[in-house]
């Protein structure tokens, strides 16, 4: 807002003056303005102010106008409008411009520009002004692009080769081919099977595309009237029974082919046995399945053709549980060894699918349902789960096994002819007999004859028993059990030693494991020279230390 006083000049009596107010929108730069505007000079007698003469005087006068400062700023979001954008959002300064703004994407469109509105709007550039009120969002707004559709008659013919589609918009009318002996049955995007698409159809392919006239024979008689029953549900393995119902025509003969396919009845696979020849579903594998049957009625006199799709029905089958013919056989379980069911195998067992015509044998294997069960001494039954190997089909089964459970034993320390086992608990009351039967253990000592070799005497010298055999010792386990036998040597003359020795001489270790009815025989042998006369004295001792129950 801009006030200038402005006045007259003229000497003679100024009977006006006034006050103009300008007011200029100039935001977007300063400049230089003029502005004249003419005012009445009235000259002539002031007391009775009658009017003398009178002209216009022009004032003129310039004004400098300045941008009105603004520094606000604003974010406005960026709505690609089904497309994508990258930012999402833009701050802007009111007194400015939009400056640069990010271009979105969208498959199968073409950009047209921000907008004020989601449709129709005024248009925003980098140029357009930002005003102090700027909206909250801008919209991208699109133009489908267009692609080049072409028409693929399949065989037959068509006047019009191809047509130019909208992407987003419907398909436009779309020529009706010929083909000699055929009916029309539409455009579809593939040339065997696909999606049928017509003038009520929208363009989703972002791409030049083709589509393709699909045909069937024009029928030679009336269609059979083909009506399909199945039965809903089945077991794997059970035959699934059908009846495919259709009008009868003579002089014709009929071939009737089955398909697999989804339930809307697309995407037909014929059904053919091992050598590749058509055939029905019987067996089924477990699951959702779908079908439909063709029916091909063919003239004998001229070979014409009709044929007619039936209904689609679906079959589920549900997977079968294996019948257990023969149990599998469990393997003796010790408990001294293992005392959990993990320790005792399966072997052998059968499982059959009753269901199937005749019953067919499953491939698996047995195992205990819980393997950490602890049998007790007497054993028992227990749960087996059968895990077949075709898991698609067939579930798991259960049965029992007979565990015959025994014990080793491992007994603890000799109680007063009682042992009892540290596994099982049983007690054992049973003895065992072992018979040590002592040599004499009488020895003499000879220097020998003199050796200068080694300045002493040592030829032929050394301890002898004084009785043959006098240094044997032999031990013989009678019992049930086998025994654990040790010999010691305790010195009683710190001069002398001694050892054992197999009764061929050769050295021993002990202990020495003895099984029943089994015998050993060792000799005590004696080192060193005595440093003092000796007279039946006693030198050492000898024991024989027997454990049971190893």
């Amino acid at each position: 807002m801009y006030k200038r006083q402005l006045h007259s000049s003229a000497k003679s009596a100024c009977t006006r003056s006034g006050t103009v107010e300008l007011t200029f929108d100039n935001l977007n730069g300063s400049a230089q303005k003029s502005m004249t505007r003419e005012y009445a000079i009235f000259v002539g007698n002031s007391k009775s102010n009658s009017l003398l003469t009178s002209y216009h005087h022009q004032l003129e006068t310039t004004f400098t106008l300045s941008k009105k400062s603004c520094t606000t700023t604003k974010t406005v979001r960026l709505n690609a409008n089904g497309g994508k954008v990258s930012p999402a959002s833009k701050v802007v300064t009111c007194g400015s411009t939009y400056g640069t703004l990010p271009t979105p994407t969208r498959t199968g469109y073409e950009f047209d520009g921000w907008y004020t509105r989601e449709t129709s709007g005024i248009k925003v550039d980098k140029n357009t002004a930002v005003g102090t009120n700027p909206p909250a969002t801008l919209y991208a707004h699109w133009t489908g692009k267009n692609y080049t559709v072409t028409l693929d008659a399949n065989g037959g013919t068509v006047g019009m080769k191809s047509r130019t589609a909208t992407y987003g918009s419907e398909y436009p009318a779309l020529p009706a081919p010929t083909r000699e002996g055929y009916s029309f049955d539409g455009w579809y995007t593939q040339k065997t099977g696909g999606t049928k698409v017509d003038e009520n159809t929208t363009v989703t392919t972002a791409a030049n595309h083709t589509l393709y006239a699909h045909w069937h024979l024009t029928p030679a008689l009336a269609p059979y009237n083909v009506k399909l029953e199945m039965d809903a549900t089945g077991v794997y393995g059970k035959r699934i029974y059908h009846h495919v119902g259709y009008s009868s025509y003579d002089n014709h003969t009929k071939e009737t082919t089955w398909y697999a396919c989804d339930e809307n009845g697309d995407n037909g696979i014929p059904i053919t046995d091992e050598n590749g020849d058509p055939t029905y579903p019987t067996t089924p594998t477990a699951g959702v399945h779908y079908y439909y049957v063709l029916v091909t009625a063919t003239r004998k006199d001229n070979g014409l053709q009709a044929s007619t799709k039936s209904n689609v029905v679906c079959v589920t089958v549900t997977k079968a549980t294996p019948k257990i013919t023969e149990p599998p056989t469990a393997a003796a379980l010790d408990l001294a060894v293992g005392n959990t069911l993990a320790y005792s195998t399966l072997t052998g067992g059968t499982a059959k699918n009753n269901n199937a015509s005749p019953a067919v044998t499953v491939a698996g294997r047995f195992v205990w349902k819980d393997a950490t069960v602890k049998p007790p001494r007497n054993g028992g039954r227990y749960a087996v789960v059968f895990q077949p190997d075709d898991t698609a089909n067939y579930t798991t089964a259960e049965t029992t096994a007979y565990v015959n459970v025994t014990c080793s034993h491992r007994f603890g320390a000799w109680s007063a002819g009682r042992r009892t086992c540290a596994v099982c608990g049983e007690e054992d009351v049973r003895t065992n007999t072992v018979t040590v039967t002592w040599g004499e253990l009488a020895y003499t000592y000879t220097d020998g004859a003199w050796n200068p070799a080694t300045h002493d005497y040592d030829i032929g010298g050394g301890w002898a028993p004084n009785r043959k055999n006098g240094d044997v010792i032999t031990v013989q386990n009678e019992g049930a059990n086998e025994v654990r036998v040790k010999f010691q040597y305790t010195r009683t003359d710190t001069a002398i030693d001694g050892s054992f020795a197999n009764s061929d001489g050769g050295g021993i270790y002990s202990p020495i494991d003895l099984p029943v009815n089994r015998t050993k025989t060792v000799r005590l042998c004696l080192t060193g020279r005595p440093d003092k006369a000796l007279n039946n004295a006693e030198i050492g001792s000898v024991t024989v230390r027997l454990e049971g129950g190893y």
